[in-house]
């Protein structure tokens, strides 16, 4: 049985032990690894999931609507940003020196992420009601490359957090995201 399969089942699970039907979204993380950030990627699939559930009323399905769009622009214009400042550096500069002045010279950066999140935030309370749940399937984390596993562990709680969402993350081993981080953490 694949992990796939497996997660099928949980999903199945869930629908037949749940009185009301809890909202479901799939997520491949390695379809989205060439984006620099994987969890650009989880949040613009959650948004399509709400527009795609033929029970979602207009009001919120034009609300996600809006919400994608704002993430995707918040992450445009960070990208173009530092992509900016990365060029202008001189050759003995490096990229996170660079990353570092986007920061600072940006000041509208984290607002728009802030702005962006809240109203994610917002889209799925809105979506799944006021005691609903939503679960997050993600399948085959451990195709991606590890820092964008690390990348969209990291999102899930820095984003996600405070929503209802439960998540169930599919990957043959831990092997896969243990070995990668242990020198970032472990000195």
């Amino acid at each position: 049985m694949c992990i796939r399969d497996s997660m099928e089942m949980i999903h199945e699970s869930i629908l037949d032990q749940s009185e009301s039907k809890p909202k479901v979204v799939w997520f491949e993380p390695w379809k989205y690894q060439s984006q620099q950030d994987v969890g650009i990627g989880l949040m613009l699939a959650i948004t399509h999931a709400v527009q795609a559930d033929k029970s979602t009323t207009d009001k919120t399905r034009q609300l996600a609507g809006e919400s994608g769009a704002l993430i995707w622009q918040a992450f445009k214009r960070s990208a173009a940003s530092l992509v900016d400042n990365t060029t202008k550096a001189d050759t003995g500069k490096h990229v996170l020196e660079a990353s570092s002045e986007f920061l600072d010279e940006s000041p509208n950066f984290q607002t728009d992420i802030d702005i962006a999140l809240d109203q994610l935030h917002d889209l799925i309370v809105k979506w799944v009601g006021e005691n609903g749940r939503c679960f997050v399937f993600i399948d085959d984390l451990d195709r991606c490359l590890p820092n964008q596993m690390i990348s969209l562990v990291e999102s899930l709680h820095l984003y996600l957090v405070e929503s209802p969402c439960y998540f169930a993350v599919g990957m043959l081993s831990l092997i896969h995201i243990s070995e990668p981080t242990r020198p970032l953490y472990i000195s």
